[in-house]
């Protein structure tokens, strides 16, 4: 099914971790798009080979992006407040 009608939320004190990764989502994911993988981690990747990896309590979400320091940035501010 290409639409996912569901929303998924993330909260912050569900992640443990998270760190900028340059990755291949061919080789990791099998491809672009909102993707899961034989490991069990989610992708939401559009284009390119750069990313955020967020490490949650029982699974990892990797979020593509073309300026991961920046999106690193922006969630290390939200968890200071």
């Amino acid at each position: 099914m290409p639409f996912h009608i569901e929303y998924r939320k993330v909260l912050f004190k569900a992640i443990q971790h998270d760190e900028t990764i340059i990755y291949s989502p061919l080789k990791r994911f099998g491809g672009s798009g909102i993707r899961v993988n034989l490991q069990g981690e989610t992708a939401y990747n559009m284009n390119g080979k750069q990313g955020l990896q967020l490490k949650l309590r029982n699974h990892t979400v990797v979020i593509g992006t073309q300026k991961p320091r920046e999106l690193q940035n922006a969630l290390d501010s939200l968890y200071k407040k």
